[in-house]
């Protein structure tokens, strides 16, 4: 019998790394758990013109299921920025559902969070 050596977690899937840094008055964050993902899903699924009426479950399983995701937020914490990144962390990476709230635009935090 082959002994299999897999990366990652007990699921095969390996992380991305936690990076956290400031941009202006903003927070920039991969970390999956700051992300609100009832305000991510509000505003793709009520502005977004590629995601206008995703279900809140499609929305998360795709949030949950990209293996790079990147949230910004203001002072207060609120979410005013989100992308994703379905990527296998070495050579292909699809940027996917990235967005700014209007309030927080013009100050280069799209380009930065990407």
């Amino acid at each position: 019998m082959t002994e299999v050596t897999r990366c990652g977690g007990h699921d095969g899937h390996m992380p991305a790394r936690i990076v956290e840094t400031h941009h202006g008055d903003h927070l920039i964050s991969t970390d999956p758990a700051r992300v609100d993902v009832v305000a991510v899903h509000r505003w793709l699924s009520e502005r977004g013109y590629w995601a206008l009426d995703r279900t809140f479950e499609t929305q998360r399983r795709a949030i949950e299921h990209s293996a790079l995701v990147v949230g910004a937020y203001s002072a207060d914490g609120d979410q005013v920025g989100f992308a994703r990144m379905v990527t296998d962390l070495a050579t292909f990476g699809w940027l996917a559902d990235v967005y700014v709230v209007e309030q927080a635009r013009g100050t280069g935090l799209g380009v930065a969070m990407v």
